[in-house]
């Protein structure tokens, strides 16, 4: 988790000094540490499921023959 990095708020800031666009991924595990971080260029949330029920359903196959 990217956000759990203790300086990622000064990372961030000497990347858009130096005009550097930064582009964060998140799973949005941690939200407390989502609003405090400072504005991204681009913000990605993961969502694995849309509610805890359906997080504990078995995901599904996406390619049979990758399956041993």
């Amino acid at each position: 988790e990217p956000i759990m990095y203790p300086q990622i708020n000064e990372l961030v800031d000497r990347l858009h000094a130096r005009r550097i666009s930064t582009f964060l991924v998140t799973n949005a595990q941690f939200p407390d540490r989502i609003k405090q971080l400072r504005p991204v260029t681009q913000l990605y949330v993961s969502v694995d499921a849309a509610t805890p029920e359906s997080l504990k359903l078995p995901a599904p196959l996406v390619h049979r023959d990758l399956v041993l």
